[in-house]
């Protein structure tokens, strides 16, 4: 049996989008990050513990900056118990 109407036929999908080249690093701009690696070696060579104690801090405070934006009433109970134990009351 033969159609009246031709049905339409499968559609082709569209082309997927271009990707973009890398960016292939070249000699003369891997300098300053090839300097930097040997800076912080050196640093964290001679000064060890004053640099992780540093980062330490930093990244709890930033964990606690965080925890205060994500979890705002979290962060309530937690810093409430924080301040009783550092509280100056009753020894």
């Amino acid at each position: 049996m033969r159609r009246l109407v031709p049905m339409p036929g499968p559609k082709a999908a569209p082309p997927p989008p271009p990707t973009p080249a890398p960016i292939v690093p070249t000699f003369r701009n891997s300098w300053p990050l090839f300097a930097w690696l040997i800076a912080t070696a050196v640093v964290m060579y001679f000064a060890k513990w004053p640099i992780l104690l540093i980062a330490a801090l930093v990244g709890f405070f930033r964990g606690l900056f965080w925890l205060c934006e994500r979890y705002p009433r979290t962060m309530f109970v937690i810093l409430a118990i924080v301040r009783g134990l550092w509280g100056g009351r009753r020894r």
